[in-house]
Order: structure tokens, then sequence, then C-alpha cells
């Protein structure tokens, strides 16, 4: 897999987009990347999947290669140890206080004719060490069986964590708060499906957005889990951030007319 670091320039992206080192990973070996973050000292943890197998791998703000994490498959191959895997991914990590990382995807531990995909947290130090390893259910009910966390992102003094999941009735996204250690201090089921994009705001609030065909759904929770606003804006909206580091806005767009594109800025209600 080949790796590309990229700069640009603030003043003029479109001229001064270069390639500034290409780093080659997993020579030999075809894994598909999900996320790529930066770690304090500057280097990089890819996650995604390999071999139908969780993956990650982290390198020094050279290229150079500190550790490589794979979740070992079943040994029976047709149901998963507690440890072991059907089919899995990490899709998203954040980096903690100490340097270490924080994995967040989900994993198949069912027979292979009745899956049951779990959420999966794992911590893994700068050594490459697992500290920990959790796979659950929301809200420890065993009636969810298709469960998935898509993203965790710095929030606050610890970390959000967002996925899907379903059972008889649903299906629901499902927003986890983790403190600093990586442990759960609540989580929320929200009625949901698709794409889910996600913002903090600088009071710590974190912005949901769920596009679809027919608008786009904005929720904000408050650092408890509360919802604090909600709203549906039709017409393919999409919801992003200002400038990394810069206080957060929030713009909507709109391709009502094709021959203009439409971006006021969204109230924080």
């Amino acid at each position: 897999m080949l790796v590309m670091l990229l700069a640009c320039s603030t003043t003029n992206v479109v001229e001064r987009f270069e390639v500034t080192r290409e780093v080659l990973l997993e020579s030999g070996r075809f894994p598909t990347p999900h996320a790529l973050i930066q770690t304090k000292e500057g280097g990089y943890v890819v996650t995604g999947i390999d071999a139908n197998k969780p993956w990650a791998t982290r390198t020094d703000p050279e290229g150079n290669v500190q550790w490589r994490h794979v979740v070992p498959p079943a040994k029976d191959g047709t149901q998963s140890g507690a440890y072991g895997v059907g089919y899995g991914v990490y899709a998203g990590a954040a980096t903690m206080d100490d340097d270490s990382t924080l994995l967040c995807g989900n994993t198949d531990i069912g027979w292979r004719d009745k899956p049951l995909i779990m959420g999966m947290l794992t911590r893994i130090d700068k050594s490459g060490q697992a500290i920990s390893h959790r796979l659950f259910y929301p809200q420890g009910d065993e009636r969810f069986h298709l469960n998935y966390l898509r993203k965790c992102i710095r929030w606050g003094d610890g970390f959000a964590v967002i996925g899907q999941t379903s059972r008889s009735v649903g299906p629901f996204f499902w927003v986890l708060a983790l403190d600093a250690k990586g442990d759960t201090k609540w989580e929320k089921l929200l009625p949901g499906q698709g794409t889910l994009e996600v913002l903090t705001l600088s009071n710590h609030d974190l912005i949901l957005s769920q596009p679809s065909l027919n608008g786009t759904k904005i929720v904000r929770l408050d650092a408890t889990g509360a919802i604090q606003a909600q709203r549906i804006i039709p017409d393919g909206v999409v919801v992003r951030s200002t400038v990394p580091d810069s206080r957060t806005t929030l713009f909507f767009c709109s391709d009502i007319n094709v021959n203009e594109r439409f971006i006021p800025r969204l109230s924080p209600d």
C-alpha cells in the first residue's frame, strides 16, 4: 500500500498543492485504509481492514513503521473466540493524551450462517501493545445484533464515538461519550441511518449531520448527551466546519440552482 503525505499552500491551494513525501506501507499486502490521523510526535496511524481482519499501523514522522496491529482470526474458521473475528474493520482512530491510540470499529463474532457484529474499541500504547480491547452491544442489549462504530474523535476532555446499530426495531445512530482513559461515560441511540458527519463546537457541543435525499437532519448534543437543537434542512445539505483550530462555524450549501451555490451560516439553534 502506498501512502502519500500531502501539503498545500493556504494562499493558493490550486497552484501550490504538491506531494511532499510518499511512504510505502504494508509491502506485499493489500489492506484497505479507512482513516488516517496524526500522532502527538508527528507520525501517523492508518486504520482499516486487511484480509477481512481489523488492522492498524503506526509510523514515525518519517514514515517508518513503529507497530502493526491486526485482530487475529478465529482458530476454527466458523465462530470467533473472545478476541477473534470472522470479519471486521478498524474504521477510525483518535490520539490519546499519553500518545497511545484509540481504535474504533466492529467485528463479527457470530457463526457463518448467523452473524453477530459487535462494536469494538481497542487502545494501543506507543510500543504497539494492546492496553485494552472491548467488544460490546449498545446499552448492553443483546437484541442489537448488527453494530458498527464508524468514527472516533476528540471531544472535550475525552472522545466521541459514533456508529450505527439495528435490531427488530430501528435502525439507530449509536453515540458514545468516553473519558480520557477511553471508558464509557454515557451512550445514546438516535433514530436514523446512512452517512453521518460529526463536528464539535467551541462550547464542546457535538453536531451530528445526516444527509439524505430529503435533506439533512442536524442534531446538536451537549456534553451530557441531551439534545439542545435539531432541524431538517432540505435540498442536499452538507455541514462542514471552518479552518481547523479556529472557532467552529456551521454552514450549509444547496444546489437548487445549478448556476449558484447558496452558502448561508447556521445559528446555534
